[in-house]
């Protein structure tokens, strides 16, 4: 793992590696071992669908280490590090588009 450094950690939108490798935004609500990464998450679920147990969108999760690397169960790691990106689109042509999605879904 590549050397981090860690500082004014509370209040930052983390993601945090879900069993079964999903991944939720999660707001840091406690810095417990900079040196670490250690911290105390409130996690966003997708509700229902990540299953019954998450219905109310959130659950508190405790003593979450950093790890960028291997990505397991239980760590958070850096937005913007998934592989993935999003593009902004702005201006009239990005709203027509949306609204001929909306459309096409009948």
């Amino acid at each position: 793992m590549a050397e981090q450094r860690f500082e004014n950690l509370l209040g930052r939108i983390v993601l945090y590696v879900m069993a079964g490798g999903d991944i939720r935004p999660a707001l840091v609500v406690r810095e417990l071992d900079l040196r670490l990464g250690l911290v105390n998450l409130q996690v966003f679920t997708d509700g229902v669908n990540d299953g019954e147990k998450y219905e109310s969108g959130m659950f508190h999760t405790t003593s979450i280490f950093f790890d960028d690397d291997e990505r397991k169960f239980n760590t958070w790691h850096w937005q913007g590090d998934t592989g993935t990106s999003a593009t902004l689109v702005t201006g009239p042509a990005a709203v027509a588009d949306d609204v001929d999605e909306f459309d096409d879904l009948g």
